[in-house]
């Protein structure tokens, strides 16, 4: 049996959610500075370029798209709503998601805001570990979102 000092030593101490939570604080931090300007935060240009590519999805489909609740994303939704830039229309026991004409051109007046947010904190990581991170990141996602399955 091992002791508690080896089983530790094993792995970088302090919590892992503590660390990707500040992590993404900070990168979200220079997303929103750059996005302001299109009158967006980058979370909801994440779904709205998510949501490009999914047109015509239901929102509990959408929702595993984005790894969040339904719940959560039907929240983050509704300013989007209400801005005029998506819609959604109810397709027999679901509602199908798309962007509006309205919503296309938001996405489109912030792409260059986005590209260069991603600019910046590509600046500041480095190539190396911005390269490292996204590595480490998929990775970690695959194995969690494996245990996820298991467990359902």
């Amino acid at each position: 049996m091992k002791s508690s000092l080896v089983a530790e030593s094993e792995y970088a101490l302090g919590c892992t959610c503590f660390y990707l939570r500040s992590a993404t604080r900070r990168a979200t931090q220079v997303y929103d500075e750059h996005l302001q300007d299109a009158g967006l935060t980058v979370n909801q240009y994440s779904l709205l370029s998510r949501l490009s590519r999914h047109a015509g999805v239901s929102v509990s489909r959408f929702a595993e798209i984005m790894s969040m609740d339904r719940t959560t994303l039907t929240r983050n939704l509704q300013p989007l709503q209400a801005a005029g830039w998506l819609t959604a229309a109810t397709a027999g026991r679901s509602r199908a998601l798309s962007l509006t004409v309205a919503g296309e051109a938001k996405l489109a007046e912030s792409i260059p805001l986005w590209q260069a947010a991603q600019e910046r904190v590509n600046e500041i990581l480095g190539a190396q570990t911005q390269r490292e991170l996204h590595r480490s990141l998929k990775a970690s996602i695959r194995s969690l979102e494996a245990e996820h399955a298991l467990e359902a």
